[in-house]
C-alpha cells in the first residue's frame, strides 16, 4: 500500500511539472527601418502547446501588436513599423492551462532612407537638403559633402533631427560633388543615396582689345576665370549695330585665353561674352563692347569756292561711323571745327572756342561728302583735316589745302586826302602824292593802281564810279565824258613799305592796254582818285573772274594846272576849290594881272 502510494506521488509531481511551460529566451532585432524580427527558444527541452508573442512602441504599452504562434514557430517578423522608433517585445509559452511569459526584450527599428536633393545658384555654394517619406523617429542626422573626383576632400556636419538642410560654402566653380545623408536612431543608422551635381561655373571677366589695324580691323576677346572644373567655354562676338551674331567659337577648358577675330567692319561696335560650361550648368559673364578703328575717307579734296569760303569733297569711308569731323587751320592757328553727324542731323561749324557758327542740313545719313567752309578770310590759304569718328575712335587724318580767292581791297576811309606834290604842277601835268598805308594786302596783293582824273571845281566828298574800265582818255578828248582813268601802272615796289610816299606823275603821255595817260587841259581844275587793284581780267593770274577787283580813294579836292603850255613855273602845290577856290581865283587872276603889266612895261621899254 504504502509503495502504491508513494508512486501515485511521484506520477502526479511528474504531470505538475509539464504543466508549467519553461522559461522562453526571447530576442529581437530590426531587420530594416520599418520592420523587426522576433525569435526566441526554450531555455531548457520542454512540451510548449503554442506562444504567443507581443510587440507594443516601448513608449506607448497600448499600442500592442501580437500573434498565436503554434509551438513549431519560433520567429515572428512584425512589419509597416514606425522608423527609427523603440518597440518591446515578449512571448508568453502555453502548455496545457499553464503559461509562462517571457522577459521583455527591446530594439529599435532603423532610422529612415532620406531623399537628398542638392541646389544649385552659385558658383561656390551647395544647398543640401533631406526628408524622410514618412513620420519617423531620428536621434540625429549626419550630411556629409565630398568632391566625386576626391573622396577624401569631405565636409560633414552633425545635425539635430528637426534640421533638414545645410548650406555648404567656399567650394570650386564647375566642380563636381557627391552629399549624403545618414539618419541615427539609437545604435541603428540609415545611409541615404549619393545625390551628385555641379556648382555653376565661374562668371569670367571679359575684356575686348581692339588693334589699330586700319586696313583690316582686329579684335581680340580675352578672359580670365577663377580656379574652377569648366567643360568648355563659347565666345560670342556680335555686331551690336546690326544685332547681328557675326561669329561665334567654342573653346576646350581654360582658366584665361585670348583669341582675335579679322575680316571684321571698320567702325563697327562689337560686343563679346564668354559662356562657361560645368556639365549641365553654364554662366554667362558680363557683355563687354568696343568698336574697330573706323576707315578714313578717300579722296579728300579743297577748293577755291569765294573770297570768303573754300569747298572740300570726299568719297565715303568704308564700314560704319558716326560723324565726320574737319579742323580748318590757318598757318598753325585754328579757324573752325566742323561736325558732320551720319544721322540725318545738323553739321555743325563752330570757332575753336566752341561757339556754334552755322548749321548745315545733312540730308541722309550716306551721301554727305562736301561740305563748304564759310566766314574765312580772302587771299589766304587754309588747311582743312578731315578724320571719320566712330564712337570714341578716329581714323587716320587726311590733309588738303586750298586758297580763299582775292577780293577787292578793303574800303579806303575819307580821312585819306590825295594831294599833289609841291612844285610840279604845270600846265599839263602835275605830280601826286602816293601813300604805301592807303591800300591794305588783306583781301590780296596789290597788282597793278592807276590813277582817275575828273575834270571837276566841286568840293563834293565822293569816289569814282564802281566800275572798270572807266572812259579812256580819247572819250575825254572828244569831249564824251568827264571822267577817266590813265594807264594802269604796276603797284609800286616801294610799297614794301608801308611808312613809303610815292610820287605819281599824271599826264605823261604814257600807253598801257588801250589806255592813255594823256596830258592835262591848261588853266583847268581836276580832282584825283587812286585806285588799286588785287586783280584784272585779261592778266596774268590763276583767276579767271570777268569782273576787276578794286578799291577807290575819294576824289582830291581842285587842283589847278597853269594857264599855258609855254609856262615853265609850278605852282607850290594843289589849290583847293570851294571857298578856297575863290581865293585861288583871285590870286592867279592878280597873279595874271601883274605878269600882264610887267610884260607890256618890258615891251615899251624895248621900244
Amino acid at each position: 500500500m504504502v509503495n502504491a502510494a508513494l508512486e501515485m506521488c511521484t506520477c502526479l509531481n511528474i504531470v505538475f511539472a509539464v504543466a508549467v511551460p519553461p522559461i522562453v529566451k526571447v530576442n529581437i532585432y530590426p531587420s530594416n527601418s520599418a520592420d523587426v524580427k522576433v525569435s526566441w527558444g526554450p531555455i531548457i527541452a520542454a512540451d510548449v502547446d503554442y506562444y504567443i508573442v507581443y510587440l507594443n512602441e516601448t513608449n506607448n504599452s497600448t499600442a500592442v501588436k501580437s500573434y498565436n504562434l503554434t509551438s513549431a514557430i519560433t520567429t515572428q517578423e512584425f512589419k509597416d513599423l514606425v522608423p527609427g522608433r523603440s518597440y518591446q517585445a515578449s512571448i508568453t509559452a502555453y502548455s496545457g492551462t499553464g503559461s509562462q511569459p517571457s522577459a521583455i526584450v527591446t530594439a529599435r527599428t532603423l532610422p529612415p532612407k532620406v531623399n537628398v536633393t542638392i541646389g544649385i545658384n552659385s558658383t561656390t555654394v551647395m544647398n543640401v537638403s533631406w526628408a524622410p517619406i514618412i513620420a519617423v523617429d531620428v536621434d540625429y542626422y549626419i550630411v556629409y559633402l565630398k568632391e566625386t573626383n576626391n573622396p577624401t576632400a569631405v565636409k560633414s556636419y552633425d545635425l539635430t533631427s528637426t534640421i533638414t538642410s545645410q548650406v555648404f560654402i567656399d567650394l570650386v566653380p564647375g566642380r563636381s560633388y557627391q552629399a549624403s545623408v545618414t539618419a541615427h536612431s539609437g545604435t541603428g543608422s540609415q545611409p541615404s543615396n549619393n545625390a551628385t551635381a555641379r556648382t555653376l561655373p565661374p562668371k569670367v571677366t571679359v575684356n575686348i582689345t581692339i588693334h589699330s589695324n586700319i586696313i583690316s580691323p582686329v579684335l581680340t576677346v580675352s578672359w580670365v576665370a577663377p580656379t574652377s572644373d569648366v567643360d568648355k567655354y563659347t565666345v560670342y562676338l556680335n555686331e551690336t549695330e546690326t544685332n547681328y551674331n557675326t561669329s561665334f567659337v567654342n573653346y576646350p577648358n581654360v582658366s584665361s585665353f585670348a583669341t582675335s577675330f579679322s575680316n571684321l567692319s571698320q567702325g563697327m561696335n562689337y560686343s563679346a561674352s564668354v559662356i562657361a560650361y560645368s556639365g549641365n550648368n553654364s554662366q554667362e559673364s558680363d557683355i563687354v563692347s568696343n568698336r574697330t578703328y573706323p576707315a578714313p575717307v578717300r579722296e579728300f579734296k579743297c577748293f577755291q569756292n569765294s573770297f570768303e569760303n573754300i569747298y572740300c569733297n570726299w568719297s565715303l569711308p568704308i564700314g560704319v561711323f558716326t560723324d565726320i569731323f574737319l579742323w580748318v587751320f590757318n598757318d598753325s592757328a585754328s579757324v573752325q571745327n566742323i561736325s558732320i553727324f551720319n544721322d540725318k542731323g545738323s553739321s555743325i561749324s563752330t570757332s575753336p572756342d566752341k561757339q556754334p557758327m552755322r548749321k548745315v542740313l545733312s540730308s541722309t545719313t550716306t551721301n554727305k561728302t562736301f561740305t563748304t567752309i564759310e566766314q574765312l578770310k580772302p587771299n589766304t590759304r587754309y588747311t582743312v583735316s578731315i578724320a571719320v569718328i566712330a564712337g570714341s575712335l578716329q581714323s587716320p587724318i587726311k590733309n588738303s589745302t586750298a586758297y580763299t580767292d582775292v577780293t577787292a581791297p578793303p574800303a579806303i576811309p575819307e580821312s585819306v586826302k590825295v594831294d599833289s606834290v609841291p612844285n610840279t604842277v604845270t600846265s599839263n601835268s602835275l605830280t601826286l602824292s602816293f601813300s604805301c598805308s592807303w591800300f591794305a594786302t588783306t583781301n590780296g596783293d596789290l597788282k597793278y593802281f592807276t590813277v582817275i582824273v575828273k575834270e571837276s571845281a566841286e568840293t563834293t566828298t565822293d569816289k569814282p564810279e564802281n566800275i572798270s574800265p572807266l572812259s579812256k582818255y580819247s572819250e575825254y578828248k572828244s569831249g564824251s565824258t568827264k571822267v577817266y582813268q590813265v594807264d594802269d601802272r604796276v603797284y609800286p615796289a616801294e610799297c614794301k613799305s608801308l611808312s613809303a610816299i610815292v610820287p605819281v606823275k599824271v599826264g605823261t603821255g604814257a600807253t598801257n592796254g588801250g589806255f592813255v595817260d594823256g596830258a592835262l587841259m591848261p588853266n583847268t581844275k581836276y580832282r584825283f582818285s587812286f585806285r588799286a587793284y588785287t586783280y584784272i581780267p585779261g592778266t596774268r593770274s590763276v583767276r579767271a573772274g570777268k569782273q576787276a577787283l578794286f578799291a577807290d580813294t575819294f576824289f582830291s579836292l581842285p587842283i589847278f594846272t597853269l594857264v599855258g603850255p609855254t609856262d615853265s613855273g609850278a605852282v607850290a602845290g594843289g589849290v583847293i576849290g570851294g571857298l578856297l577856290g575863290g581865293v585861288a581865283l583871285a590870286a592867279g587872276g592878280f597873279f595874271l594881272y601883274k605878269k600882264r603889266n610887267q610884260l607890256q612895261k618890258e615891251s615899251k621899254s624895248n621900244r
